[in-house]
């Protein structure tokens, strides 16, 4: 690869016309790959719903798993992120209804993530970005939790959502939020946390007056199941790559992944080509590797070889 200049970001170079070309959204396309995701949660869901109405544990622990895995890909890890983006449908508001839907039944906080995110991207993997941490070898302790169920981890969003809807932001992790000029963010977060906190809290009392309970593990626990698969492509986007230089290339990951999963991921699988150009949609994402995959390393291959660099 090239020398580049630290002091500006490296991008392979694209000439006008392509790169407006895939920066196009697309609609149609954008409402099939969520209509596609939506779906598998509907197959997968009524799944779990039957099978635990039916009292068949074995199978019931099964489907909640597989369920919880599609769930998770709403998340940040997946339609979430692309939503942020406003990059799947052509319509702004249509994109920022479906990033804070995604938000909602996720249990992510809408309004943190557009300040620490966009951070992420103008300071990715240097000093102060928020969102690349260091990545703790898992043990058989810490991937029974991600393979089952991460109660440790429900805690803590809930508990943090629940003092963020009371006006309140303990300590300042990622981003500070201290001062006047940053009181209308304040106020974004805490109207995000409360809507969070109200709708989880009407779907688990409807949920158990009406006696459909088994609602509750389909919308309210799901996001919290077999987080191992999205745990582990969320840190290979970045982690144990280079922290101090300003080339995508040496920070981020590309990793090659079946169509299965790419899309699960939403093709967030092609991260240097992402974060290159942020504008592109995911669908289009595999045509940019095509276009500029003679200035990018060779794509990781596969989960199996993710894992062995994260734990190298």
């Amino acid at each position: 690869m090239d020398r580049i200049d630290n002091e500006r970001w490296y991008r392979t170079p694209l000439d006008k016309s392509t790169l407006d070309s895939l920066n196009q959204a697309n609609s149609v396309r954008g409402g099939m790959r969520l209509l596609g995701h939506l779906t598998l949660l509907l197959f997968t869901g009524t799944a779990l719903l039957l099978t635990l109405r039916s009292h068949c544990w074995p199978l019931a622990v099964l489907s909640f798993l597989v369920h919880a895995v599609a769930v998770n890909f709403l998340g940040y890890t997946g339609a979430g992120h692309e939503f942020f983006h406003g990059s799947v449908f052509r319509s702004k508001a249509l994109n920022r209804m479906c990033f804070r839907l995604c938000s909602i039944f996720t249990w992510n906080n809408w309004a943190y993530f557009a300040l620490t995110h966009t951070r992420h991207h103008a300071i990715t993997s240097l000093p102060g970005d928020p969102e690349v941490c260091q990545y703790r070898r898992l043990s058989v302790a810490s991937v029974i939790p991600l393979v089952f169920f991460d109660g440790m981890k429900m805690l803590r969003i809930i508990r943090i959502l629940l003092i963020n809807a009371m006006g309140v932001i303990p300590g300042h992790a990622g981003i500070d939020l201290r001062g006047e000029r940053k009181a209308p963010a304040r106020r974004r977060l805490f109207r995000a946390a409360r809507t969070i906190v109200l709708v989880h809290a009407l779907i688990i009392a409807v949920s158990l007056f009406t006696g459909h309970w088994p609602l509750v593990f389909v919308v309210s626990l799901a996001p919290f199941g077999a987080t191992w698969l999205s745990h582990v492509l969320a840190a290979g986007q970045h982690v144990g790559l280079a922290r101090d230089v300003k080339d995508y290339r040496r920070s981020s990951r590309t990793i090659a992944l079946s169509p299965l999963l790419s899309f699960l991921y939403w093709n967030m699988n092609f991260h240097i080509e992402h974060h290159m150009y942020p504008g592109v949609p995911c669908y289009n994402l595999p045509k940019l590797q095509r276009e500029i995959c003679h200035d990018l390393p060779e794509p990781t291959q596969g989960l199996a070889a993710l894992l062995d660099e994260l734990h190298s």
